[in-house]
């Protein structure tokens, strides 16, 4: 058994339960993590089940619409402002 494999056996021991190896191992990569954890299934020391998490994160330009509204508002507002055009 790995030193990996047992760093995981005791992280699952100390915490029940392992919600993100993410977060618990960020320095293992993804590709080291799910092979230890598929060794460790298959000499029935764990069992666990697989899901994806995506994160996404705002951009700035989705940021200034959020706090400014978007461009197509802005120009609405800027045109009634002048008054030179009245939309119905």
């Amino acid at each position: 058994m790995s030193q990996f494999q047992l760093d995981i056996l005791k992280k699952l021991d100390e915490l029940n339960e392992i919600n993100s190896t993410l977060t618990t191992f960020p320095n293992v990569k993804s590709q080291d993590v799910l092979s230890a954890l598929n060794s460790l299934k298959a000499h029935s020391k764990l069992t666990y089940t697989k899901s994806d998490t995506i994160h996404y994160d705002l951009s700035k330009e989705g940021q200034d619409i959020i706090d400014n509204g978007s461009h197509e508002i802005k120009l609405v507002e800027l045109i009634n402002k002048l008054g030179k055009l009245q939309i119905k």
